[in-house]
């Protein structure tokens, strides 16, 4: 919605920023665990408090209006729409954009292997999984 409200231009930059929620959201739940005692258990503590957080902002979100927008690419979607088109669509694309779909595939694999945040043990090498 917010991004919606932004000028065409300013899109891409705003996107950024509005990415940095991330990073906040990290900062807020490592806060919210020092504050419940930073035990091993706390995480359920956290967990909750996060849950509660998110279902408020669900349940705010609900009071808002669609954007304009929104409510006039559904109109044109709903117009337009066909069974079978997202396939089709999708087929043309990987068609003329194959190569860039295997380096993202490759370097999104590489993502999940090298950090350690997002990659299984399984797959860790072992001098990341036990500290020295």
């Amino acid at each position: 919605m917010a991004l919606e409200h932004s000028p065409p231009d300013a899109r891409g930059l705003m996107s950024g920023i509005l990415q940095q929620g991330y990073s906040f959201g990290y900062v807020c739940a490592a806060c919210a665990n020092l504050g419940v005692g930073g035990a091993a258990d706390s995480w359920k503590t956290v967990f909750w408090i996060a849950a509660g957080l998110s279902i408020g902002v669900g349940i705010i979100r609900c009071f808002f209006p669609e954007s304009r927008q929104f409510l006039e690419a559904r109109k044109a979607g709903k117009a337009h729409a066909r069974p079978g088109a997202f396939w089709k669509e999708t087929k043309m694309m990987l068609r003329q954009e194959w190569k860039m779909c295997i380096y993202c595939i490759i370097l999104m694999t590489w993502f999940n292997c090298e950090t350690p945040s997002h990659s299984p043990p399984l797959i860790q090498p072992p001098q990341c999984s036990h500290p020295a």
